[in-house]
């Protein structure tokens, strides 16, 4: 079968070179065309449409659209005269369908639609096959556009005129394409009902078989019966494996989606694999990229397991800090508290009112000490916090599972964040500063609140470092803030922020 292809493919060859000696003969020597014969012509151009419709059933849509270009400037050279006469007025109507898918096919639409339009408008109202495959092509267009309810309605016109003769391959290309338009549209039962119909054509025709059968495929497989859907895919991929690589194509990524959806992701990859190798299905980029993206979905979740395991390690990795952090918190509290009881052991009790004054002063040297011990177990473990997050993020892709749970991580850790942060020193300010805070807005009260937490962290001793891990900062960002603080201020370079800040706690 394939070297019957290769000879009438060259014989098309070589019917093109015949037409390019005519049209030369007629330019050069000025040799009337009907002497040469008009039937010669007629033949060439018809082997052209062969070719353009040998090259786009093939995916070489590069030399379709060549054959595509001679095939109309041979057209062109046939006089106004003869152009008349039926054979050439025939030729003429394939002509401007076969352009028209080629057109398509190369989704070159507005071009395509106009052919097409212009051949339903020129055909004679008896042409009935040739107006029906005019209005399949429209549907098809349509549909490779998405524009699905045009396209319904011109199969609907396609079926109609084949029905008017009882065009058997017109039925099945029109039934088809709306089984088509019925699986785009998600109704999947009205598809089934007209893929049972072509498969039903396609054995009367005895052709298009594997197409036929790859669409009930496909309509089984949505309809969630999986074991029909099955053998239907195997069936029609081995019908069209050596004769339609375009077909096939077609079929296999329907039945990758399948075998993914199964969970059988090596024998989807071993199909694409086996498709991309093969030379003879290279020139289709449309399917290439179609099974390289398969390819990309099968490593997406072959390796989703392994970022499943990562996000939960993680997740126990910092629920495990944030023990660590609570632990480190209670453990300096009780040691505060047993320095306080100490304290007040050693003083006498007929110095109330000096111990009840001591007692304030360290329960306020307690809770400063233990805004200070929170701050520095922050500033700590911030940027670890926030390099694991960034790191699982990046292996995260767009996977929306994933990176819910990272939300929840953060959700959980959320003490760790410069909001949280911002709620502790409202919370400080208001029970155990709130006299240095006054203090600070009376002289200042242009101060923002982002200046009054600056404020509060440089009268912690913080250094600009760990100012930055805390607030999720970079060191330069911190330094440009400390350095408006400055101005805000207006204190002198040689004065020192956090010299200028105890003097206005002590004043």
């Amino acid at each position: 079968m394939k070297s019957v292809k290769k000879i009438e493919f060259r014989i098309c060859i070589i019917r093109i070179w015949l037409v390019l000696f005519l049209l030369l003969g007629q330019k050069v020597w000025a040799v009337p065309l009907s002497d040469i014969s008009l039937k010669l012509m007629c033949d060439s151009l018809a082997g052209l449409l062969d070719s353009i419709s040998y090259c786009n059933n093939n995916g070489d849509l590069m030399r379709g659209s060549t054959f595509n270009k001679e095939a109309w400037d041979c057209y062109e050279s046939i006089p106004a005269k003869q152009k008349q006469n039926k054979t050439v007025r025939n030729i003429y109507y394939q002509l401007l369908s076969t352009s028209a898918w080629s057109q398509a096919l190369t989704k070159n639409y507005s071009q395509a639609e106009y052919n097409y339009t212009r051949l339903v408008q020129e055909l004679p109202d008896s042409a009935y096959h040739k107006r029906a495959m005019a209005y399949m092509g429209l549907s098809s267009t349509y549909g490779m556009q998405k524009i699905y309810d045009l396209s319904e309605k011109y199969a609907l016109y396609s079926l109609h005129e084949a029905e008017q003769i009882d065009d058997t391959e017109a039925m099945f290309h029109a039934q088809s394409n709306l089984g088509d338009i019925y699986v785009e549209t998600e109704q999947y039962a009205k598809a089934l009902e007209k893929y049972l119909e072509t498969r039903r054509l396609s054995v009367i025709l005895e052709k298009h078989e594997a197409i036929s059968t790859g669409n009930l495929a496909l309509a089984y497989y949505h309809l969630g019966k999986k074991g029909l859907a099955e053998q239907y895919f195997i069936e029609s991929l081995a019908m069209s494996k050596e004769e339609a690589p375009v077909v096939y194509s077609i079929i296999l990524t329907g039945y990758c989606e399948f075998l993914i959806d199964n969970k059988e992701y090596e024998k989807a990859r071993s199909l694409v694999m086996e498709a991309i190798k093969s030379s003879k299905y290279t020139q289709l980029d449309e399917y290439n990229v179609k099974f390289l993206r398969i390819l990309s979905e099968l490593e997406e979740k072959e390796h989703f397991s392994i970022k499943g395991c990562l996000w939960i390690v993680t997740l126990l990795l910092l629920v495990f800090v944030f023990c660590k952090w609570r632990s480190a918190v209670k453990k300096q509290k009780e040691v505060i508290r047993g320095v306080g009881t100490e304290m007040e052991v050693e003083t006498p009790l007929s110095d109330s009112d000096s111990n009840g004054e001591n007692g304030e002063s360290l329960s306020e040297s307690g809770n400063g000490n233990d805004m200070l011990l929170k701050t520095m177990a922050l500033t700590e473990i911030m940027p670890q916090f926030w390099k694991i997050v960034t790191r699982i993020k990046s292996m995260a892709g767009s996977k929306s599972d994933v990176l819910k749970g990272i939300k929840e991580i953060e959700d959980i850790l959320g003490f760790l964040t410069p909001e949280k942060l911002g709620k502790d020193f409202a919370f400080y300010v208001e029970q155990e500063a709130q006299d240095f805070y006054n203090k600070l807005k009376k002289k200042h009260p242009d101060l923002s609140i982002l200046d009054l937490r600056l404020c509060i962290l440089i009268k912690l001793g913080l250094n600009t470092k760990e100012i930055a891990n805390l607030t999720n900062k970079s060191v330069r960002g911190v330094e440009s803030g400390k350095f408006r603080l400055k101005k805000k201020l207006d204190l002198d370079t040689s004065k020192d922020i956090y010299d200028y800040l105890l003097e206005i706690e002590q004043s």
